[in-house]
């Protein structure tokens, strides 16, 4: 068993205000750290994971609390299994999210088409959230450290809506270029 190194982090706020738990709290999870025991949060170990975390306690005990962070490997593979199935169980849930995005984007440009919205516009609309989509499942696969399966069904949809986007805007050049050469 290649054992992994891990940074372990824990910390105490005081519950108010709850801007700054709040706040520690979206930055782990944008870290891609997973929540393993109430307030004790994972991550594989790398100088720059590390450089966050002393960042997050820095900024935790300028808000009035406390924190510890911790470099551990596990005794057994049992336990190294849990971790990256908790890793996992979470890229798990946010590769489902995005591709239930990825399904209502799909049925948009649908919808579009037998609306026929073929329009610059709406096409320029469709690209921006494309784009938030192909950003955040980036962000996903770059938290995806331990190859989450479910990134195999992301993968599927970020290409279908990839693909649908650009039938979309063969259509709309076909039908905003016939409009033209008609109108002249």
């Amino acid at each position: 068993m290649d054992k992994v190194k891990w940074l372990v982090f824990g910390y105490n706020l005081p519950a108010e205000p709850t801007r700054a738990r709040v706040s520690i709290w979206r930055r782990l999870k944008k870290l891609g750290a997973v929540n393993v025991k109430q307030s004790i949060w994972f991550m594989p170990y790398s100088v720059e994971n590390c450089e966050h975390l002393r960042a997050a306690s820095a900024y935790i005990e300028e808000n009035g609390g406390t924190s510890l962070l911790l470099e551990s490997t596990v005794v057994d593979e049992k336990g190294q299994d849990a971790i990256i199935a908790v890793f996992n169980e979470t890229r798990k849930a946010e590769y489902a999210e995005l591709t239930a995005e990825c399904a209502k984007f799909l049925q948009e440009i649908e919808d579009d088409v037998a609306k026929g919205k073929f329009i610059f516009a709406e096409l320029e609309e469709e690209e921006a959230e494309l784009e938030k989509l192909k950003r955040w499942y980036n962000t996903i696969v770059s938290r995806d450290i331990f190859s989450c399966p479910a990134k195999l069904e992301a993968d599927e949809m970020i290409a279908k809506a990839t693909q649908a986007f650009e039938r979309f805007a063969e259509l709309v050049f076909t039908h905003e270029s016939r409009d033209q050469s008609e109108g002249t």
